[in-house]
């Protein structure tokens, strides 16, 4: 049975999800003696991969569905919500399985039927590191440009730095990914606040009073719903990847309520802070956000803000030693 397998208590087996140690399993489920870790790892895990420019981002995008504020707030709550409640039940199949997602999608799917959505999540992963790496990459580039450091090959080297340091992070793996978002949900803890700052201390009343007399629509509130929802359930196939590691012992109930409860409080803070943005800019983000935050924000904070995201997660979810 899944899950169910055994391995020697050796030193190289007991470090096998020590931080900064090559992670040695791929698809495989993890030995129960091996397994550690508690709810509140998983709990500071999901906060820091879902507080990022990307979500904030989308929820400026949600107020340009034509919603007042309280509408844009209720939609991104509800649509979160759920999105969140999927998640957090995925998250269960972790401990209980040892093993990842696309693995325990043979079940339902079958040997054969799970081959598509073993491919379908390879290339969103892969899609959201390219996207990512770009983000981060502008971000460098911009910091380089403040430094006076300019040239053709530049970006290269701002690209070199940011694949590298992704690549390296997954490959060490689970204990290093969650050694590190611990301390990156607190520095992105600060730089959110900071954000909020800004956008707070310079919005005018009346761009909230005028916004709220937008005319309610039920069509343009579901749409917006779906938006909010569509990210955090984005992440279901994957839930299960960095819950595996827990013990089988460990209820469920922690297991469902610390992964679903981190995506939802991360996700919703920084849409309806990007929902704030929104209106700070004239109500709507534009295709190129990152210019419009650098007319109300420091340059240099802006660079900063834009290469927040946890870009290893992703590469873990495809990595495999195996």
């Amino acid at each position: 049975m899944i899950g169910r397998s055994e391995m020697s208590s050796s030193p190289s087996s007991i470090k096998a999800d020590a931080t900064w140690h090559v992670e040695v399993h791929g698809i495989d489920p993890i030995p129960q003696n091996i397994r550690h870790g508690n709810a509140f790892e998983l709990f500071k895990l999901w906060v820091g991969a879902n507080t990022n420019y990307v979500v904030v981002v989308t929820g400026g995008f949600i107020l340009s569905f034509g919603l007042s504020l309280t509408s844009a707030i209720t939609a991104i709550l509800v649509g979160n919500a759920l999105g969140c409640i999927i998640v957090g039940m995925a998250s269960i199949m972790g401990p209980r399985t040892g093993t990842a997602g696309i693995v325990t999608s043979r079940t339902s799917f079958g040997q054969l039927g799970s081959f598509f959505p073993k491919i379908l999540s390879v290339i969103t992963a892969l899609s959201w590191f390219s996207i990512n790496a770009i983000l981060a990459t502008e971000a460098i580039n911009k910091l380089f440009a403040m430094a006076g450091v300019t040239g053709v090959i530049v970006p290269w080297i701002g690209l070199a730095i940011i694949l590298v340091l992704e690549v390296v992070i997954a490959i060490y793996g689970h204990a290093t990914i969650i050694f590190m978002e611990s301390y990156i949900a607190i520095l992105l803890a600060v730089i959110f606040a900071v954000l909020a700052y800004f956008v707070i201390l310079g919005m005018p009343v009346g761009h909230i009073v005028a916004q709220q007399q937008t005319v309610f629509s039920m069509v343009h509130w579901l749409s917006a719903m779906s938006l909010a929802f569509s990210f955090p359930v984005g992440w279901s196939n994957y839930a299960s990847d960095y819950s595996r590691y827990f013990p089988e012992t460990l209820s469920w109930k922690k297991v469902a309520l610390a992964a679903g409860l981190g995506q939802f409080v991360a996700v919703v803070l920084c849409e309806i802070l990007g929902v704030l943005v929104a209106i700070l800019v004239g109500g709507g983000l534009s295709a190129n956000p990152v210019a419009q935050l650098a007319n109300i924000l420091p340059v240099w904070f802006v660079a900063c803000l834009s290469g927040c995201y946890p870009h290893p997660l992703n590469v873990g979810c495809v990595h495999s030693p195996e």
